[in-house]
């Protein structure tokens, strides 16, 4: 039987110019679709005003202190 002989490795460039033009495809689409407009606005929630609406009446003068244990229990001002 006759042996083939080996010619030594097969050139095998790759072509890189397909994946390079669906690179800067990609990159022009998410340019196009992202709308920057809407990123450069204020963030801040903004409620609607309302005629209803009344003004805290006042603050507390002593804070009110809660205590939780690790067994569950709320302990109020000590008790």
């Amino acid at each position: 039987m006759a042996r083939k002989k080996s010619r030594g490795p097969a050139n095998t460039d790759i072509d890189m110019t397909p994946m390079i033009d669906m690179t800067f495809q990609l990159i022009a689409f998410f340019m196009f679709v992202i709308n920057f407009t809407e990123a450069e606005q204020d963030e801040r929630i903004q409620l609607p005003s309302s005629q209803l609406a009344k003004p805290t009446e006042g603050t507390i003068e002593t804070p009110i202190t809660l205590q939780l244990t690790n067994s569950g229990l709320v302990v109020y001002a000590g008790e």
